[in-house]
């Protein structure tokens, strides 16, 4: 290994210090490279501005590398670090690699000042991200050619690596204590106001019990069929879209996109949704539909209305959704209907493994990820009816992987003079916080859950057209 700091060309890996387009070097910037060592060599408090942005891997240089290895090891140990202390810290090998003393210090000279040191940081961290993209392809193109890879399989492979990639060494999270109390404060004004920590449901007795949906969050929203779930999923993707403003990406696997935004439409105007399919409304009605729908129209709200998804494909679509548009939450309705990716001996070990990529995207992407699921007859036979946390067991390992689980109950669906009109969500489980029962009001009409009332919400109709 052949590097020294007189200008002598590392030959360690075949490079040079030179850069020519005809050579076809993978991106770098050696003066940079030099630049960001040597600041923290001249100034010591330099390394807490770049030691999270940067891991040795950054640097194209070996020796730079090396160097970088050990400033990483004085920080981490507390310990201030200068040229002498550096060189000392080196094995004999490591040494030779740099250079000695003599390199080291033309390292350290490098820079013009050592308040450049983010800078240089930033364009370190740029051509390594450069020639990380060059490694995806390259490594991409060989899985190609080995022809054991489904399509789908190289896809999602290749997304999560280049998502991967552009999430490394995005700051320092390390912070002087002290520093938090203005953040915390803030948060709790927002509180005291009626906000919530994380992204609200729109309920407020919910939002009490919950604190709102959290980011890395898996949350299960179960019960029997046709009981409101999906209902309940749109009126939580409307206030977190329309209301909050906050990019939502929803799979449907049982409604077309079109569906989708018909009764959104008409939860939120309000106008009853068999009157609004058949046509029979009134103007006011047909004005306050088209006002909603104009209204929805710039909202963040995505849509995948595919009627067969498999659960690499729902991660692939929200790693590419999250990159290109920020979402903040992905809502599946429903998991019985997603298909897994491989070959399984029953249903529920499928199920088991499609709810573990869930788990996996909420943690990737740092979103709450929402999936609806539908229990069996059980609670049909049970008396009061009250679906049970132990029912999402016969779907698999849903109720280990959420941290949190809302079963919604309405005494009407066996009954309707029994309670009519009136929901229940269960809190079930709540990794972070209480559980408890949630009173809701459902107007059916209008497809709509709202906080509790006592006496039913009628909707006048008006005079139709």
């Amino acid at each position: 290994m052949g590097h020294t700091g007189n200008g002598r060309a590392d030959h360690s890996n075949g490079r040079a210090d030179h850069e020519d387009p005809a050579s076809k070097l993978p991106p770098h910037n050696l003066e940079a490279e030099r630049g960001v060592i040597g600041s923290v060599l001249q100034e010591w408090a330099a390394m807490d501005e770049v030691a999270a942005v940067l891991v040795p891997e950054d640097f194209y240089r070996d020796s730079h590398q090396i160097l970088w290895r050990a400033l990483l090891a004085a920080h981490d140990s507390g310990s201030p670090c200068d040229a002498l202390i550096l060189h000392d810290s080196l094995s004999p090998r490591d040494r030779e690699a740099v250079g000695g003393p003599e390199g080291i210090a033309e390292v350290m000279e490098a820079p013009p000042h050592a308040a450049n040191a983010k800078y240089y940081a930033a364009i370190v961290r740029e051509r390594s991200v450069g020639r990380g993209l060059i490694g995806i392809h390259n490594e991409g193109l060989r899985r190609v050619y080995s022809n054991s890879f489904t399509a789908a399989q190289l896809v999602e492979e290749t997304e999560r690596a280049v998502f991967s990639l552009s999430a490394q060494g995005a700051a320092d999270a390390t912070v002087r204590f002290g520093t938090l109390a203005p953040g915390f404060l803030a948060s709790l004004d927002r509180r005291i106001a009626g906000h919530v920590s994380g992204l609200g449901s729109g309920l407020t007795d919910l939002d009490d019990i919950t604190c709102g949906f959290q980011p890395q969050d898996l949350i299960y929203v179960a019960g029997r069929t046709s009981m409101g779930k999906t209902a309940l999923a749109l009126n939580f993707v409307e206030h977190v879209a329309v209301n909050l403003g906050r990019p939502v990406l929803l799979v449907t696997l049982e409604m077309s996109e079109e569906q989708v935004f018909e009764r959104v439409v008409i939860s939120r105007a309000e106008v009853d949704g068999q009157r609004v399919r058949s046509g029979r409304i009134s103007a006011p009605e047909r004005e306050r539909l088209a006002y909603v729908a104009s209204e929805l129209e710039g909202r963040p709200l995505f849509v995948d209305g595919s009627p067969r998804l498999t659960a690499r494909a729902i991660a692939s679509n929200a790693r590419r959704y999250r990159a290109r548009e920020g979402v903040e939450m992905l809502v599946v309705d429903l998991i019985n209907h997603v298909a897994g990716d491989g070959v399984y001996d029953s249903r529920r070990e499928e199920m088991t493994e499609i709810s573990r990529r869930f788990k996996q995207i909420a943690r990737e992407l740092s979103i709450p990820v929402m999936v609806l699921a539908q229990v069996n007859r059980q609670p049909d036979a049970r008396d009061g009816k009250r679906p049970r946390l132990s029912d999402l067991k016969e779907c698999g390992s849903l109720e280990e992987d959420a941290d949190m689980v809302l079963l919604l109950h309405r005494p009407d669906y066996y009954d309707p003079q029994d309670e009519p009109g009136k929901a229940t969500v269960i809190v079930a489980k709540n990794r972070n916080g209480p559980i408890g029962d949630v009173r809701l009001t459902y107007r059916k009409s209008v497809m709509r859950f709202e906080g509790y009332r006592p006496d039913p919400v009628v909707i006048d109709a008006g005079p139709p057209y």
